[in-house]
């Protein structure tokens, strides 16, 4: 049995969950890290069964020291950056940003090729990354659509699992290849050390895939799909006739022939993709650099364009929906609503914050599952199966931090008892329990609460229209309920009853308020 199934539920400060998928050097896994953020753990084959000085556990761990040096010095949005790595331990691994989404891979073969403004944003944000790869001096030798996610409105190159700085000692063995067949350079399966020349070949099989659905060199086995690169037999046919001369160019047998990333990423940008696909494309056609005029030096490094060409964004991805800080809003009326009803608003507050919590992580396993392996109809049963144990995690992690709540809420006691002079004991217990509330509401590790009252608020905020609407409506109350809070005595019902005219007042002061800011 692979090691790698007999891991620990814990690697360092990180807990495991879902397994994402293996390659060549490792398995990959979802895990939470101490904030409770989700990132990747790539974890080394077979090190926690090599025997002490087994030249390929060292050779395995050598690879993975050069591979985090390799990805330390690239920092693009368009590739997944790593965030900590221990080499040392029984179960060596290093952790990546977890991009969500799906693989340009599973897109394709789940909703067809690419095409119009999303296949041009995809081909300039790969190239961008390559450019980041490449000016870091760094070969990324495995560019392929598996190693490609769609994520918001841009592509990100994961997996740096074979990549080699460019003076780097070469660690595979004579004869073996690393890298997947059919993306490979030709001059790569010759033998030669792989070069940017040869991502941007990978770029160019890749490119191909994506707008027509099929591998350009083709299937079967792999002495004939390397017959068929090294030959330069690539089958473009259906790629559109705008992409044609730059796929061409990429996948020039000669690499001196093909592009640079940079060359790429700017001659991308001016395409119009409308035009028709080409039915017998020419096998070959030279790189012409001034054929498509680069954009002035500032917008090399600039992202992807957006506004109207936002409109192509790559297919299958979650567009950002506009930000409302509603949750932040609501946060903020739970701490006001607990210091007019101390003991019925943080009873309140508190399990509405749990819920919201579990919600969070119920949303993100989905996401993270979603990710990997597409949706599936058992997704969301699973979710309710499930979150009776999340609310139970979100319990746990509030109890964890009982002590700094308690704490805040005594400090916001003694403050109000200095303040006042007196011995104002309701208002300081109301003080106190709102205290209380703004820690789990609005203090440190309180965003996943917070990140699904907003992602409640997008179900609202589809426009920038309807969320600056939302988002007023949802500070106009905060706001209110603030001022109402602090001109009103505290009620600990259900020992004592609320005042209702002072209700009526709450009510009343948000009203007002919305309408003199809303409708000026």
């Amino acid at each position: 049995m692979p090691v790698t199934e007999r891991l620990p539920t814990t690697l360092g400060p990180y807990r495991l969950a879902d397994r994402l998928g293996a390659g060549g050097m490792g398995v990959v896994h979802l895990a939470w890290d101490p904030a409770g953020r989700l990132v990747a753990v790539k974890v080394l084959h077979a090190v926690g069964t090599a025997a002490p000085g087994d030249p390929e556990a060292a050779n395995a761990r050598r690879r993975l020291a050069r591979e985090v040096e390799t990805m330390r010095r690239v920092r693009s949005p368009y590739v997944a950056e790593i965030i900590d790595a221990d080499l040392t331990g029984d179960f060596p691994y290093i952790v990546t940003r977890f991009v969500p989404g799906l693989t340009l891979d599973a897109m394709v073969r789940g909703r067809g090729p690419l095409s119009g403004e999303g296949l041009c944003r995809l081909g300039y944000g790969m190239a961008e990354a390559l450019a980041a790869i490449h000016a870091a001096g760094v070969v990324h030798r495995d560019l392929k659509p598996g190693n490609v996610m769609l994520t918001d409105d841009r592509p990100v190159v994961i997996d740096f699992g074979i990549a080699q700085a460019g003076d780097a000692t070469r660690l595979t063995q004579t004869g073996m290849v690393m890298g997947t067949p059919g993306y490979l350079a030709p001059e790569v399966i010759e033998g030669q050390p792989s070069s940017p020349a040869s991502d941007v070949h990978s770029w160019g099989a890749t490119m191909a895939y994506a707008a027509t659905g099929r591998p350009p060199y083709g299937g079967g086995s792999y002495e004939g799909v390397f017959f068929r690169i090294v030959s330069g037999r690539a089958d473009l046919s259906g790629v559109p006739a705008p992409l044609m001369p730059l796929l061409s160019a990429a996948l020039a047998k000669d690499p001196a022939a093909r592009p640079s990333a940079g060359q790429l990423s700017a001659a991308i940008r001016t395409l119009d993709t409308s035009a028709p696909a080409m039915a017998h494309p020419p096998l070959a056609a030279p790189y012409q650099a001034a054929a498509a005029p680069a954009p002035p030096e500032r917008a090399r490094h600039s992202p992807a364009p957006r506004g109207p060409a936002a409109a192509g964004a790559l297919p299958g991805t979650a567009r950002r929906d506009p930000q409302t800080k509603a949750g932040l809003a609501i946060m903020v009326c739970a701490v006001a609503l607990t210091a007019v009803l101390p003991a019925a608003g943080l009873v309140a507050s508190l399990a509405l914050i749990t819920v919201l919590r579990a919600a969070d992580r119920s949303n993100a396993a989905l996401a993270a599952r979603r990710s990997a392996r597409g949706p599936r109809p058992g997704d969301l049963p699973l979710v309710l199966v499930t979150a009776p144990l999340a609310v139970v995690r979100a319990l746990i992690a509030e109890a964890l931090t009982a002590p700094a709540a308690l704490l805040a809420g005594a400090a916001a006691f003694g403050i109000t008892m200095a303040v006042t002079h007196s011995f104002a004991m309701p208002r300081a217990g109301a003080y106190a329990a709102a205290a209380v509330v703004a820690w789990y509401g609005l203090g440190p590790s309180s965003a996943k609460a917070r990140r699904q009252l907003n992602r409640m608020a997008a179900a609202f905020a589809r426009s920038r229209a309807t969320a600056a609407v939302t988002g007023l409506a949802a500070w106009a109350l905060a706001a209110a309920a603030v001022l109402f809070a602090l001109s009103q005595a505290p009620y600990y019902w259900p020992a004592t009853a609320p005042h209702l005219p002072a209700l009526h007042g709450l009510v009343s002061t948000a009203g007002t308020w919305l309408l003199r800011h809303a409708y000026p």
